[in-house]
């Protein structure tokens, strides 16, 4: 198949309009543009299955919710910024929160 395909897959001109395989965060919010990013590269339509572009773009939207996530419970963002020190102590609760 990759044979078959390697003028079009090289030259990125092989396409489906029927499949879209942008995928839209769920937390509302996308922090730096993750999703969006993943979601507007258009070369990784030439090397990415649409199974494994869909899943990239969701496990970014899962990092941004824990970010999200510790940003409320934390309470960093209360004073309206985001510091250094507000990151390590975001990074650390991340760590405690993982498995």
């Amino acid at each position: 198949m990759d044979q078959l395909l390697a003028d079009d897959l090289s030259a990125g001109t092989l396409s489906n309009p029927d499949v879209v395989l942008a995928n839209q965060g769920m937390t509302g919010i996308v922090l730096y543009g993750l999703v969006d990013m993943v979601n507007a590269d258009p070369r990784l339509e030439n090397c990415v299955s649409a199974a494994e572009f869909k899943e990239g773009a969701a496990a970014a939207d899962q990092t941004n919710a824990i970010v999200i996530e510790g940003i409320k419970v934390t309470g960093i963002a209360n004073d309206g910024k985001i510091t250094r020190a507000d990151i390590m102590e975001l990074s650390d609760w991340i760590a405690k929160k993982s498995p």
